[in-house]
């Protein structure tokens, strides 16, 4: 059987090129949800069904191998499975099989009702903080809403086209406020009706906003026609912690839950007993302080510290 290992070149990836995670550079290359900066661009993409519909109204000659959760495939020497994971319908972590080891790498905290196997190996984007919890974002994003709305203001809300614009709909949609989405995040809508999520009073952003709506708008769309219409907007930016708020300015940042932060990343390795973790992104430095005694090696890794991790 070949030797495999894990290694870290701009993003994870098995030695060989036989598959990245996250990165889209990479030869086939797990996407753990829609919201990977640069997804769409994979050359040989590995998702679930629901990202993938997802990332084709972005590219609509996105193809991908797309697997459910909790189905073992076998992948040349290795056997991978999908389980459902944060930060959004459709994200998923996977466990890499190879040789007797397994790895998980995952870029959200799996879903708390799967059963995970014991791990040699977990590997995880981590971000610096959990963000709010759905119910307290809820309430924050609706009171700074209707206090815009009260004083004449337009709302303009940024955030990211799939999951992030999917929980600002819903909870607008159920504080009874109108809201006019751009062309980008709304042709979306149609997968996550398809998925049980329904963006309700959300509808396709025109030439005129009428009095009493918000304005939802993709995170990273530049200043242009859409804002310069708008007369007294009240600029709100709404991002996971570790996402950076995009280029417009922003009279108020409201964060959502992260994927994975250094407390879900303790849960984790109590989840999965692994006698390695590797991790990366903001939170990285955080998690090893408080995984620190735990009995695990914990290693970071960024543009300069890079790792081999064997998974022979």
């Amino acid at each position: 059987m070949e030797s495999l290992s894990l290694v870290f070149e701009g993003g994870f990836k098995l030695s060989g090129g036989i598959l990245g995670f996250d990165h889209p550079g990479a030869g086939l290359s797990f996407l753990s949800s829609a919201e990977v900066p640069g997804a769409w661009r994979s050359r040989k993409p590995l998702c679930t069904e629901t990202t993938a519909s997802l990332l084709r109204n972005l590219r609509r000659e996105f193809r991908a191998l797309v697997l459910p959760y909790s189905r073992p495939t076998g992948i040349g020497s290795i056997i991978v499975t999908l389980f459902p994971a944060a930060p959004l319908p459709g994200a998923a972590a996977i466990l890499v099989e190879h040789g007797g080891r397994r790895l998980l790498y995952c870029a959200g905290l799996p879903d708390r009702s799967v059963h995970l196997p014991a791990c040699d190996i977990v590997a995880a984007v981590v971000a610096p903080e959990p963000g709010l919890p759905s119910a307290d974002f809820r309430e924050r994003l609706t009171r700074s809403v209707t206090t815009a709305l009260s004083a004449g203001m337009t709302p303009v809300i940024r955030s990211n086209s799939f999951g992030g614009a999917i929980a600002v709909s819903q909870a607008l949609s159920l504080a009874g406020v109108p809201c006019r989405q751009h062309e980008n995040g709304f042709r979306h809508n149609a997968v996550w009706r398809a998925t049980g999520f329904d963006s309700c009073l959300c509808a396709r952003l025109g030439s005129r906003i009428p009095a009493g709506s918000a304005v939802l708008l993709p995170l990273h769309l530049s200043q242009g026609a859409v804002e310069s219409r708008i007369v007294a907007p009240w600029r709100i930016c709404v991002a996971r912690p570790g996402e950076d708020g995009g280029p417009a300015p922003c009279d108020e940042l409201i964060r959502l839950h992260a994927g994975l932060e250094p407390v879900s990343m303790v849960e984790l390795v109590s989840r999965t007993s692994p006698a390695e973790v590797v991790v990366w992104g903001q939170g990285a430095e955080p998690c090893r302080a408080m995984l620190a005694g735990s009995g695990v090696k914990v290693r970071t890794v960024d543009g300069t510290r890079q790792c081999a991790l064997d998974l022979s």
